[in-house]
């Protein structure tokens, strides 16, 4: 592959010249062998920084025209039941290119594979924008037809590669400039850039799962008003992505977000104080619009919650209300998942932590007026209160319609079938 490349270094007294006869070749003044003239422009690219965006924005035009022709063939063959077209000249152009620029992202990743990802990201967003609405249905009717559409494409295969060539080289350096390249890219040409995420994504599912959260939380604590947060365009890309992966790689998701949550309860630098307070907030507005990742987080992170990580949360509550607006609409977001998912919410003062307490297997049933304990036929008496608790569990949430009553503490609880609650506390 980059092997076969006949890419040398230039004497430097040829730079000059090298530029003019780019610059003639770029804008058509003079006629070039265009796998030549390729090879002359990433000659430039390795040699004069200075020349970088021109010779990128040079490529764009190639791997442009090779896709329109791509997409052409594609619509003959849908119009008239015809294959596409013999393999045309820029191929073996498109191959030099993509056997190059791998080889400079090898040599040098931390250098090359932040700038190549970069350009060849914005350039699969740009084309897949411009030529979707083009591919005829049913080519382009979802994920996995688009993926089909564009990975028979020579040249968006080979931005593919290209993309997932820097990922790898970078996989244990500085993948957060790609990351955020996938997220940017992703918030300005979604949804026609899904594929290059469920793509890129499926190759590298921890690594692009785990970043994109990193990068998701770090640009939710900066947007820390309730408009702002909930409404940040990165964070919708991450609930995209997310989502696309999740039907795959589930647990990687949910083992992500519990690394996440396990993150920000411990102790760190100064530096880290606002990503760390935004954490809990953040992962309540994921699982607000998306009940995949809410999913997650039953079976994850908030499984894990024990009495120490509670009175934790409850001296950070009083700051969750700047991500939501008000100590209100705080508590509204949550009762509304409670009433869809089942939430049990355990209420220092008025402000809460929140624990999933999943299926019903194991709950006493809960009613209208009042509670029978699991097993053991002994109601508590509501007075026209809503009940809800689990069997060895020491809260219990009472509720008035969705308004917050009070929280029962349990002081002892005896699972046996001949004993019911033994002692209780009202806060």
């Amino acid at each position: 592959m980059a092997g076969t490349s006949v890419i040398k270094n230039m004497p430097s007294h040829d730079l000059l010249s090298e530029l003019r006869t780019f610059v003639s070749g770029a804008t058509r003044s003079m006629k070039t062998n265009p796998l030549e003239f390729a090879r002359t422009a990433l000659s430039l690219l390795k040699t004069l920084p200075a020349a970088r965006d021109a010779v990128l924005e040079y490529f764009c035009t190639l791997f442009d025209s090779a896709v329109d022709k791509y997409i052409t063939d594609v619509q003959m063959m849908v119009s008239d039941s015809t294959q596409p077209g013999s393999v045309s000249y820029e191929e073996a152009t498109i191959t030099e290119i993509h056997n190059v620029l791998c080889s400079f992202v090898s040599l040098n990743p931390e250098a090359w594979a932040p700038i190549i990802s970069t350009w060849s990201l914005e350039l699969l967003g740009e084309l897949s924008s411009r030529y979707t609405g083009m591919a005829r249905a049913p080519m382009a009717a979802g994920l996995n037809e688009s993926l089909q559409l564009w990975m028979s494409c020579r040249a968006t295969r080979t931005l593919i590669d290209i993309t997932t060539q820097c990922f790898s080289c970078l996989m244990h350096s500085d993948t957060d400039s790609c990351i955020n390249a996938l997220l940017d890219t992703s918030v300005a040409h979604s949804p026609n850039f899904d594929w290059v995420v469920a793509h890129v994504g499926g190759c590298f599912p921890h690594t692009v799962i785990t970043k994109v959260l990193s990068c998701g939380l770090k640009d939710f604590s900066q947007h820390a008003s309730a408009e702002q947060g909930a409404k940040s365009p990165k964070l919708i890309s991450v609930v995209g992505i997310l989502g696309h992966l999740a039907g795959s790689h589930f647990v990687d998701i949910r083992t992500a977000l519990l690394e996440l949550f396990k993150w920000s309860m411990e102790p760190g630098d100064v530096e880290e104080a606002d990503q760390r307070k935004a954490t809990v907030p953040f992962l309540f507005q994921l699982a607000s619009v998306s009940s995949t990742l809410l999913r997650a987080l039953t079976t994850g992170v908030l499984q894990t919650l024990d009495v120490t990580m509670l009175a934790q949360l409850g001296t950070q509550a009083p700051g969750w209300c700047e991500y939501f607006g008000s100590a209100q609409a705080l508590e509204g977001n949550l009762f509304n998942k409670y009433t869809e998912l089942r939430l049990q919410l355990f209420f220092p003062s008025k402000l809460f932590c929140l624990r999933l307490i999943g299926q019903p297997t194991g709950l006493a049933h809960s009613l209208s007026r009042q509670l029978f304990v699991s097993g053991s036929g002994q109601p508590i008496s509501g007075k026209g209160k809503h009940f809800i608790f689990r069997q060895n569990m020491d809260t219990c949430l009472i509720l008035q319609g969705k308004r917050f009553v009070s929280l029962l503490t349990v002081v002892e609880c005896s699972v046996s079938t001949s004993a019911a609650v033994e002692a209780a506390v009202y806060l």
